[in-house]
């Protein structure tokens, strides 16, 4: 098997294309004078794009002689007339220009002049080459497999890399935690972001979790008490969630007594109607009344004429569950869409598929009226707060926090184990 380097012009000839499409084409291999150069079947071929001013595609020569009459169809791209011309079938391997291979370093690999013809290779030169495309191909193949990896982390949340020691598990992690974040490692760490557990037999849930820790008092001899202590998991979220929280109220528009509620229901809760209208809003980012004017002048004249732009939507789900708030940000439209309603209005979602019971935010439950104000029934202004800031954050008591722990003690080690 021999190497060879032949010239392409994508200015005449749209090879890369090509061979995109078709994988496997015809390569004139005769000279000025007619006559053919040594390829034989089996042969590797570089294309060399003098547009481009690299090495192309990389190619294995598969039939030879083709003549003419006999050439794939490829006149779509440009070329030549191929009558009595000789040409070689080369098939695909890959595309290499992300290689980076230029006339320059070819010249430093040892080939002088232009790639004006077909011109055999040494095996120093191949072995150059090669070694330029496979450092290329491994560093594509991790930067996709980092995406994947980060893109499986964020609608998973979690990644769980296996195999023997010295495969790359912990550089793949740190990898993958720099193109997640897109910040540097060491600094991460540094801040406290990321903490690096190794599992093994002294390390217990107490440690990763939560767990009672005994306090020995040195005054009062004998004397021994017991304290709760956060493990590196629990310690970590508690950080995470802090910090959510002050990015959210740096952005968060407090609600005030001022602000005007309204009630909306998104079609019948006891269909799949109600379904398929919620998620069209959610998805368009707007509320839907389906009354015309001509039915329900009331609710109609209040959705197109006294809801005003800052005004605050609660979605029902029923009348004792709160699916989703709103802020109003355009003004009435009507539209004719594929969900059969007309009226709508233009908002930003400030919680989504909350299902809420009202009894945690509102006085009385929600009326079966499909849009009304709220202002006889005004939400809990502190509470609403605190949910959108993601304040309402459940805490337990430590007798609460040891009661669970108990129970996970007297559990057997079969079922410890599901906690893991």
């Amino acid at each position: 098997m021999k190497y060879w380097v032949l010239p392409a012009n994508s200015k005449f000839y749209k090879y890369l294309d090509a061979f995109e499409d078709l994988k496997v084409l015809d390569w004139n291999i005769s000279d000025k004078n007619g006559r053919i150069v040594g390829l034989e079947i089996g042969d590797i071929v570089f294309l060399y794009g003098s547009q481009e001013k690299r090495l192309a595609i990389k190619c294995e020569v598969v039939k030879i002689p083709v003549f003419g009459k006999d050439s794939i169809e490829d006149s779509m791209y440009g070329g030549f007339d191929k009558k009595d011309r000789i040409f070689a079938r080369l098939k695909f391997i890959q595309n290499i220009l992300d290689a980076g291979i230029t006339m320059r370093d070819l010249s430093l690999m040892g080939i002088n002049g232009n790639i004006q013809s077909a011109r055999k290779l040494s095996n120093e030169i191949v072995d150059e080459i090669e070694s330029r495309i496979n450092m290329t191909s491994n560093k594509n193949n991790r930067n996709e497999y980092l995406m994947s990896a980060t893109s499986l982390l964020n609608s998973k949340k979690q990644i769980i890399l296996y195999g023997p020691a010295g495969t790359g598990k912990t550089y793949n992690t740190k990898s993958i935690i720099e193109a997640h974040s897109g910040e540097d490692y060491e600094r991460l760490k540094s801040n406290g972001r990321v903490e690096f557990v190794t599992f093994h037999q002294s390390f217990a849930y107490e440690d990763f979790i939560e767990g009672i820790k005994p306090n020995l008092n040195e005054e009062v001899e004998g004397n021994i008490s017991y304290k709760v202590e956060k493990g590196v998991f629990k310690e970590l979220c508690e950080k995470a969630v802090i910090s959510n929280r002050r990015l959210v109220e740096q952005s968060h528009e407090k609600i005030t007594s001022n602000s005007k509620f309204w009630k909306i229901s998104l079609g019948d809760s006891q269909t799949n109607e109600a379904t398929i209208i919620y998620d069209y809003c959610i998805e368009n980012d707007c509320i839907a009344l389906g009354w015309n004017e001509d039915a329900k002048n009331s609710m109609f004249n209040r959705f197109k004429n006294e809801i005003k732009r800052g005004d605050l939507v609660f979605v029902s789900n029923g009348n004792r569950k709160i699916k989703a708030l709103a802020r109003v940000v355009g003004d009435f439209r009507e539209e004719d869409t594929e969900i059969g309603y007309k009226n709508y209005r233009d908002v930003e979602w400030l919680i989504k598929d909350m299902n809420l019971a009202t009894d945690k935010l509102f006085r009385s439950y929600f009326s079966q009226m499909s849009f009304y104000s709220l202002d006889n029934n005004k939400p809990d202004l502190e509470k609403l707060n605190e949910i959108l800031v993601g304040n309402d954050v459940i805490e337990y008591s430590e007798s609460t926090i040891k009661q669970h722990l108990e129970k996970f003690y007297k559990k057997t080690n079969e079922e410890k184990k599901k906690y893991f």
